[in-house]
């Protein structure tokens, strides 16, 4: 990736160059390229591609390392996928609704993987239905504070209607 299209570098490699008193390794610059472009942030095939002996360990170590440079990637990526996390979300709480959808449990699983609704305890007898309504809540909970926090309007709620018992005192 030469730049981002005005002359300038990108901003994961200006950031990248910041870290170094010279210009950064080919191998470095290299990875995060790859993992910018071509890897869906993938650290260990960006590694693997570049040419490092050990991809699975060198890799995270670099994200790891240059944590900024990272995150700035993650952005160009998102960027170039033309989709927002934000959006994501909501397409998978769609599909969540669908009751009839196919990858509705896919989507469920992922959805609270998103929202750090799992844990490594593995659930051995549950009732499907019972779980699918607690996850339907909660997902109905998530869903009103997102719009709350966006500045979404929720629907109206319904009036409530008092009894006038005459007494004023």
């Amino acid at each position: 990736m030469q730049g981002n299209g005005n002359g300038h570098d990108p901003e994961w490699l200006a950031l990248l160059k910041a870290k170094y008193k010279k210009t950064p390794p080919g191998k470095v610059r290299g990875f995060f390229e790859k993992f910018a472009t071509e890897t869906a942030l993938d650290a260990t095939k960006a590694a693997k591609l570049v040419g490092y002996a050990h991809p699975n360990t060198q890799g995270p170590k670099l994200t790891k390392k240059f944590p900024d440079v990272a995150e700035a990637c993650g952005v160009l990526w998102r960027e170039m996928c033309g989709v927002k996390p934000d959006e994501l979300v909501m397409h998978l709480a769609e599909i969540v609704r669908d009751k009839d959808h196919k990858d509705r449990m896919k989507a469920i699983i992922t959805n609270a993987q998103i929202h750090g609704m799992l844990s490594d305890k593995l659930i051995v007898d549950f009732d499907r239905n019972s779980l699918l309504k607690q996850i339907d809540a909660r997902i109905a909970q998530l869903t009103d504070s997102r719009a709350v926090e966006v500045g979404a309007a929720l629907p109206a709620l319904p009036a409530v209607i008092t009894q006038d018992d005459g007494d004023s005192t």
